[in-house]
Parts: structure tokens; sequence; C-alpha cells
């Protein structure tokens, strides 16, 4: 082989390696890029997750703390019905005692009338009968007159 062949395929392979060398540095810096971007990506996706674990930890925070609230507000109007409820009980047997009482009266009210009405009646019974006799000879001697007089005229 020739010297100028030899020199030519030195020179060409000294191309060839220099464009390798500089393929492996555009690559070796895109490689380095890529990674660089990956890694500030990993770093937002770290950050937003991070962010959505927080707004997620309190948001269960804040509905934790609204269902507190509303199984305290439930309890107290529970108590506060069955307070009303003891109450309104309580009223309705004070009353019922109330008409209890008020209907015994009103029983020994009518026992007293019921005899007072008997006592009357045996009064007028008596009077009846104490007129009737007391009218009774009379009415007798009238029926006599008027007999004797109707005989008169005829």
């Amino acid at each position: 082989m020739s010297q100028d062949l030899i020199a030519y395929f030195d020179q060409r392979f000294s191309e060839t390696s220099q464009q390798f060398q500089t393929l492996r540095e555009d690559l070796d810096q895109r490689f380095s890029e890529t990674t660089q971007q990956i890694q500030t990506l990993g770093q937002q996706i770290q950050a937003v997750r991070e962010d959505l674990g927080q707004e997620i930890r309190t948001l269960r925070e804040d509905v934790d703390q609204r269902f507190s609230e509303t199984a305290q507000q439930i309890q107290t109007l529970r108590e506060e019905m069955g307070q009303g409820f003891e109450e309104a009980d309580l009223r309705l047997k004070t009353e019922i005692r109330l008409t209890h009482v008020l209907i015994e009266g009103a029983r020994g009210e009518v026992r007293l009338v019921a005899e007072g009405v008997e006592t009357v009646g045996e009064k007028v019974d008596r009077l009846q009968k104490k007129i009737s006799r007391g009218l009774e000879p009379r009415v007798t001697r009238l029926e006599t007159r008027v007999s004797a007089l109707e005989a008169e005229k005829k």
C-alpha cells in the first residue's frame, strides 16, 4: 500500500474518529440535558405530589372536623329533644293527675246533686201524698155537690 493511501486512510479514520467523538460529546450533552430535565420534572412531580398530599390532608382534617361538629350538633339536638320529651311527659303526667283530681271532685259533686235530687223527689212525693190526702175529702165533697146539683137540674 502506498503511503498516500495510508495517509488518506489515517486522515479519514481521524476525521471519522473526530466525528464519533463529536457525536459522542453531543449525545453525552443531550443525555445530560435530558437527565437534568427528567430530574427537574421529577422534582416538580414530587413538589406537586407533596402539595396534593398536603391538600388532601387539609381536606381530610376539614372533613373530619365538620363530621365531628355535625356529630356534636346531632348529639346536642338529641339531648335537647330528650329533655323536651321528658318535660312534655312530666307536664302530661301532671295534667293527667290534675284531671283525675278534678274528675274525682266532679264525681263527689254529682253524688251530692244526685242525693239532693233524691231528697227533693222524696219531698215532692210526700207533698203530693199530703196534698192528695188533704184534697181527697174536698174533691169527694165537691163531687157530691156537683152530683146533687146535676140531679136537681134534671
